[in-house]
């Protein structure tokens, strides 16, 4: 068949070649096909449900972001301290979008190392992103029961309080602090058998090899017990001796020796 033969129609050719996305001209009447229209709303799912990182000018990269929702009865500043509650929807539900979302609470002490420092102010009911793991800016309080406890390297949160961390002996590690304003910078996560801080402390009785469990004290001053996680290879240690332990559900476990400080 010769090419003079076969023409396509002037209105095929329209539909074939024409843009659902082609921009509007200003003045020019606005008409939205169906398919452009479903196009829009799929890309806003896939934006929706795209994890939240932070831009690499504005915030850390390296950070892990969430969404909360503000679930305080208040309104919260930028670095406010929430709890996290349970998510807002979970697979099954309704209204579940691929996305967790956590109700940010008034901390307690149940929320010890389950918080997060939010990283815009929020109005009751806002959904907002917050800090869960990395690094973040936040005020932390340098005194507890009239003391100064800044000399501690780490903070946690502090009960019923959504404006301040506290110092502590675990939780999220201080990397700089500037005391005048309460001002800090903190890692979130620092590691360890379930996720929480490495501690440093001194021991405080002299144990021989193979022992199971050794007495620890902590930078609180206070005497704890350490587990030994493997007794056959433990070969001893003595009072003053420094060591390094971390927290493995309601268990202190031993990590290392690195110095003898007797």
């Amino acid at each position: 068949m010769r090419n003079s033969e076969f023409r396509i129609p002037h209105s095929a050719f329209r539909i074939m070649t024409s843009n659902i996305y082609r921009h509007v001209r200003t003045g020019e009447q606005i008409k939205i096909s169906a398919a452009a229209y479903n196009a829009m709303l799929d890309a806003a799912q896939r934006t929706s449900n795209r994890p939240v990182h932070p831009s690499a000018t504005a915030q850390n990269r390296d950070a892990l972001f969430v969404h909360v929702v503000n679930d305080t009865d208040k309104f919260l500043s930028c670095y406010s301290v929430v709890g996290l509650g349970e998510p807002v929807a979970v697979p099954g539900d309704d209204n579940f979008n691929g996305s967790i979302v956590f109700r940010g609470v008034v901390p307690t002490a149940d929320h010890e190392g389950k918080f997060a420092v939010i990283q815009q102010g929020a109005e009751v009911g806002d959904v907002v992103r917050a800090c869960l793991n990395g690094l973040t800016f936040a005020y932390i309080k340098g005194e507890q029961n009239n003391q100064d406890v800044t000399e501690q390297n780490f903070c946690n949160v502090c009960a019923d309080d959504t404006d301040y961390l506290v110092f502590s002996n675990s939780g999220a590690q201080v990397i700089w602090y500037k005391k005048e304003s309460r001002v800090g910078v903190i890692r979130i996560g620092g590691g360890g058998g379930d996720g929480s801080s490495i501690l440093t402390g001194i021991i405080s009785n002299t144990n021989n090899a193979g022992a199971t469990t050794i007495m620890v004290q902590t930078t609180d001053k206070e005497e704890i017990e350490v587990k030994v996680p493997y007794p056959s290879d433990f070969n001893g240690s003595k009072s003053g001796q420094s060591c390094r332990y971390y927290k493995d559900g309601n268990d202190w476990i031993l990590l290392d020796l690195p110095c003898n400080n007797s």
